[in-house]
C-alpha cells in the first residue's frame, strides 16, 4: 500500500507528474502516489530538470508504460496515453544515463540560498522555515538536515495555510521564511500575504523559488511573471531580486535582519556568478557594476548578467554602457539611477518579469519625476510564458542580451 499523503506537486522536485485528460498520476521513486482529476498536460522532471510534452516525445519516441501500483482503493494497470505513449520508466533511465545534471550546483543557481538559513540559526537568529510540500525543490530541507528539523514546518500542498502558519510563528518572536514556488507562494497565497502579513506588518519573509521563465519546461502555468508587481504593490513589503547565488544568500540574510515583510525573488536557472561569495548587500541600494557614458542599463535578477553581456557587445561597437543592478526594487535607489541617467541621457530597463508593475515601472516613475530621459523596456510584454529551455525562452521572448543590445541601439542611433 502506498502512502497517499505524498501527493502531487512534490513530484516537481522528485520525479514525475503526469496529467492526461481528466486523470492525474503522480510518481515518486517508482510509486504512484496520487490519483485525481486534472487537465490534459504532461510534465516530466528529475530534480530541477524538466521536459515539456513536445520535447519529451521528440527525445524518447513512442512507448507504453504499464502502471501496476495502488493508491488507496484505486488501481491502475496497463494505462495508455492516447496522444503519445511514453514509457516513463524508460525515460528516467535514459535521462539518468545521458548525464543530465540532477539539479544545479549552489554556485550556479539561486535556489540553494534558502539552505543558508542554517548559518543564520547558528548565529542565534530565531529563523524558522515554512514550506508547502516542496522542501526538496526549494532546499528548505537543508535547514532541517543541518540540525534544525524542529524549525522546519511542512504544511503540505496548502500555500495559503503556509503563509498563515508563518504569520503565527512571527507573532511569537520568530523570523519566518516561506518557501514554495513563486507562482504558488505569491499568487495562490496573495490574500494571506496582503491581509495577514502586510496589513499587520509581521516579520514574515516570502522567499519562493522557481520565479520567471527560469522554470522552463514547466510552462506558462508555472512561470510567474507578475510577482514583483504583486509584492511591490503591497504596503510594508520590501522587494529584493538577487542576480546570482551569492546575492541570493545576501538577500536572505538582509531579509532576516530587516523587520517586517520582505519578498525575495529567486529563479531556478543556472546563472554565472556576478558577485563574490560573502558579498553584503543593502536595502534600498543599487549597485553600479560597470561604468559608461552613452546609455544606462538598469537590470535585476537574471537580467543583470545579460546586461553585462550586452555591455560587452556594445563596447565592441563603440557604445559605452553603464550597468546598474537594481537589487532592491522596493525601496528603489533613486539617487544612483537618476545620477546615471543625468550622465548618459538614455536608459534601458531589463527584467525577467512583465513590463507592467515591475522594475521598469519603478524606474520610469523615478525618472519621470526627477530626470526625464528617453527609455526602453526589456521584459515580458503582456503575455504568458510557454514550455522550453531557459536559454531558448530568454531569446524567444526577447529577454536576452541581444534584446538589450537592440533596445540600446534604438535609443543611441536616433
Amino acid at each position: 500500500m502506498i502512502n497517499a499523503s505524498r501527493v502531487g506537486t512534490e513530484a516537481f522536485g522528485a520525479d514525475v507528474l503526469l496529467q492526461i485528460e481528466r486523470i492525474h498520476v503522480g510518481i515518486h521513486g517508482g510509486d504512484v502516489v496520487y490519483l485525481g482529476l486534472g487537465v490534459g498536460e504532461l510534465r516530466f522532471g528529475i530534480g530541477e530538470f524538466g521536459l515539456g510534452l513536445g520535447a519529451l516525445i521528440s527525445k524518447l519516441g513512442r512507448a507504453v508504460f504499464p502502471l501496476r501500483q495502488t493508491v488507496g482503493i484505486f488501481s491502475l494497470a496497463a494505462f495508455e496515453l492516447s496522444a503519445a505513449l511514453i514509457d516513463l520508466r524508460l525515460a528516467l533511465g535514459k535521462l539518468r544515463r545521458s548525464g543530465i545534471k540532477r539539479g544545479l550546483t549552489a554556485r550556479e543557481t539561486l535556489v540553494g540560498a534558502l539552505g543558508s538559513l542554517a548559518e543564520l540559526a547558528g548565529q542565534g537568529l530565531p529563523v524558522v522555515a515554512v514550506d508547502a510540500d516542496l522542501t526538496g525543490s526549494t532546499t528548505t530541507k537543508k535547514f532541517a538536515e543541518a540540525g534544525y528539523a524542529d524549525r522546519l514546518f511542512n504544511c503540505g500542498i496548502a500555500e495559503q495555510n503556509m503563509i498563515d502558519v508563518a504569520a503565527g510563528l512571527a507573532t511569537t518572536g520568530n523570523i519566518a521564511f516561506t518557501g514554495s514556488f513563486a507562482v504558488f507562494g505569491t499568487g495562490r497565497a496573495y490574500d494571506q500575504i496582503r491581509n495577514t502579513v502586510c496589513y499587520s506588518n509581521l516579520n514574515v519573509k516570502v522567499a519562493p523559488t522557481h520565479a520567471g521563465v527560469s522554470v522552463g519546461p514547466d510552462g506558462g502555468s508555472h512561470q510567474m511573471l507578475e510577482d514583483i508587481s504583486l509584492m511591490a504593490g503591497l504596503p510594508n513589503m520590501r522587494v529584493l531580486v538577487p542576480a546570482d547565488y551569492a546575492a541570493a544568500v545576501a538577500a536572505i540574510r538582509l531579509a532576516a535582519e530587516t523587520p517586517g515583510p520582505v519578498y525575495v525573488r529567486m529563479g531556478r536557472a543556472s546563472v554565472p556568478a556576478v558577485y563574490a561569495d560573502g558579498v553584503e548587500l543593502e536595502l534600498g541600494r543599487a549597485y553600479t557594476l560597470r561604468e559608461g557614458s552613452d546609455v544606462t542599463i538598469v537590470a535585476c535578477g537574471v537580467e543583470v548578467e545579460q546586461a553585462l553581456a550586452a555591455a560587452d557587445e556594445l563596447a565592441a561597437e563603440g557604445v559605452s554602457a553603464e550597468v546598474i543592478d537594481a537589487f532592491s526594487v522596493k525601496p528603489l535607489d533613486r539617487a544612483t539611477i537618476v545620477a546615471s541617467a543625468r550622465k548618459t541621457g538614455r536608459v534601458v530597463v531589463a527584467e525577467e518579469h512583465g513590463i507592467h508593475g515591475g522594475l521598469g515601472t519603478a524606474v520610469s516613475r523615478a525618472l519621470a519625476e526627477e530626470c526625464p530621459v528617453p527609455m526602453r523596456f526589456v521584459g515580458m510584454d503582456d503575455r504568458f510564458g510557454k514550455s522550453g529551455e531557459f536559454e531558448e525562452l530568454m531569446a524567444y521572448f526577447g529577454l536576452d542580451s541581444k534584446a538589450i543590445v537592440k533596445a540600446v541601439k534604438s535609443l543611441t542611433l536616433k
